[in-house]
């Protein structure tokens, strides 16, 4: 008679994105608060790219990838919003601060690293409501 076990890496898996986004939501977000002090020495630097939109663009759409992969199964599984509501409103502050102070600066980037910071909690969230359900 053979058992049949479940697969340990398919249960970390949305633990192991978590920790991915936190570190993508955390870069996201130190990138942002940073940008409107240092853009100025990056171009004498060579350095220009780290404060383009293009860097900034995937910053922030692999940091919605990972949390997208992670928190909706998680949402599927424990039926908690908290993870989702918090991303949302990181989401949405980060949409609204590059579309409402586009040209404010230190406000965008205060604006963006907010959100950043949101949606890393909302991964932590996450991560702290899957440790239910791995057993180590």
């Amino acid at each position: 008679m053979s058992t049949i076990t479940a697969n340990p890496i398919a249960k970390s898996e949305p633990r192991s994105l978590d920790r991915i986004g936190m570190m993508l939501s955390g870069a996201c977000a130190v990138h942002c608060i940073l940008m409107p002090f240092v853009v100025g020495g990056l171009v004498y630097m060579g350095a220009d790219w780290v404060a383009s939109e293009t860097t900034e663009l995937l910053l922030v759409g692999s940091a919605f990838l990972v949390a997208i992969a992670s928190l909706i199964p998680s949402y599927l599984r424990h039926r908690n919003p908290a993870a989702l509501i918090l991303f949302a409103s990181g989401i949405a502050l980060i949409v609204g601060a590059h579309t409402m102070l586009e040209h404010q600066g230190v406000l965008l980037g205060v604006g963006m690293a907010l959100g950043g910071c949101l949606i890393a909690f909302a991964h932590y969230r996450n991560h702290r409501l899957c440790a239910c359900c791995v057993r180590r």
